[in-house]
C-alpha cells in the first residue's frame, strides 16, 4: 500500500494493482465473520480499479484451503471463504464498476509440495474446476444484486 500511495503522489493516478487477499488475511489473523470488514479496510478505491484478482480461498491461519472434501461436498473453509469474503467482495467490485468492466480472476490454487496445498487436500485441479463454478455463480448473483 505504501508503493501505491508513493506512485500516486509521483504520477497522479493509482497504481493498477493485482490483489491476493490470501496473505493479509493470515497476516492479520482473520476470522471467517470479518474477511471482508477487515480486507475492505485497505484502499477499496485499488480493489475497485482493479481488473484482475487472484481467489485463493483462506482462512485467518492458513494461505490456502481445499475446495472440496474430496467426495464431493464443498469444504466447510470454503462456504465460509464463499460466504465472509467472495460474496462481498465481488458485490462491492460490481457496485464501483462504472461502465463495463472486465474481472480476470484466477482461481489459485498451488499443487501439492508448494507450501501451498497440503498432502491431505484432494486433488486440486478438480477443486479448482468446482471453485471455478462457485465463483461463476457468486459473480453472477452479484450482477443481479447490483442492478436493484
Amino acid at each position: 500500500l505504501a508503493l501505491a500511495e508513493q506512485y500516486e503522489k509521483r504520477y497522479k493516478e493509482k497504481l493498477r494493482t493485482n490483489f491476493d487477499h490470501s496473505h493479509p488475511a493470515i497476516i492479520k489473523q482473520l476470522r471467517p465473520a470479518n474477511f471482508w470488514e477487515r480486507i475492505a479496510e485497505y484502499r477499496f478505491d485499488l480493489l475497485a480499479a482493479s481488473e484482475l484478482i487472484h481467489f485463493r480461498t483462506f482462512t485467518g491461519s492458513h494461505c490456502q484451503t481445499p475446495i472440496t472434501n474430496g467426495r464431493g461436498k464443498l469444504d466447510l473453509d470454503f462456504i465460509a471463504w464463499r460466504d465472509n469474503f467472495l460474496k462481498h467482495m465481488l458485490f462491492n467490485w460490481v457496485k464501483a464498476q462504472r461502465g463495463s468492466k472486465e474481472l480476470w480472476a484466477v482461481v489459485e490454487l498451488g499443487p501439492k509440495g508448494s507450501g501451498y496445498a497440503l498432502d491431505c487436500f484432494p486433488d486440486v485441479w478438480k477443486d479448482a474446476i468446482v471453485a471455478r463454478g462457485e465463483i461463476d455463480k457468486v459473480f453472477k448473483n452479484a450482477l443481479r444484486r447490483a442492478k436493484k
